[in-house]
């Protein structure tokens, strides 16, 4: 699911699609990750940077991960074998503490 915001709607659409397509059934699967609605994966893309730089945290007082650990998600979900790597993985950006203010 992309583009999710952040409603008891939108949660209940993704819920009631991976229940209806359970199980693979209909050779669709429903990823429980997903990538939400936010202004960082904009503001990444009019700064010329992959979301998961532009933050690599999420901002102090927002409900929703940040970009890095929603692409992160999806990432782990699509390549389980992959979960210790993408674990391990810390931006240069994070450990500069972010550029989601200082890129724009």
């Amino acid at each position: 699911m992309n583009r999710l915001d952040e409603t008891a709607d939108a949660r209940g659409i993704h819920q009631t699609l991976a229940e209806m397509f359970a199980a693979g059934e209909q050779g669709v699967t429903v990823m429980q990750s997903t990538i939400r609605a936010g202004v960082a994966f904009r503001q990444a893309a009019s700064a010329g940077l992959p979301a998961h730089q532009f933050e690599p945290r999420k901002p102090a007082g927002r409900k929703s991960p940040s970009a890095a650990d929603q692409i992160k998600a999806m990432a782990r979900e699509l390549n389980p074998d992959w979960q210790p790597l993408i674990d391990a993985m810390v931006s240069t950006t994070a450990m500069q503490g972010g550029c989601h203010d200082e890129c724009h």
